[in-house]
């Protein structure tokens, strides 16, 4: 699979996991093993979820609450 697919298909990964404003611990494990599966470095995966939360509070500012994705305060899944 060439690289710009892989690299097109891990962004959709990454929206679709957030695409809830939560994102927890679970999906963010099952992202890190398509990201290594796909031979996509995880720091691109954590670049992924940071970029997204530049959206969500640009969001935010437009009257919608901001999310908050850190991959060290994820909320974990009870």
């Amino acid at each position: 699979m060439p690289e710009s697919a892989r690299q097109a298909i891990a962004s959709e990964l990454v929206s679709l996991a957030s695409a809830d404003g939560d994102l927890h611990a679970d999906e963010v494990r099952k992202l890190e093993a398509i990201f290594k599966r796909m031979g996509i470095d995880q720091k691109s995966l954590y670049e992924r979820l940071h970029a997204g939360t530049s959206t969500t509070r640009a969001a935010g500012a437009m009257g919608q609450a901001p999310t908050w994705v850190a991959p060290w305060n994820v909320r974990h899944a009870v």
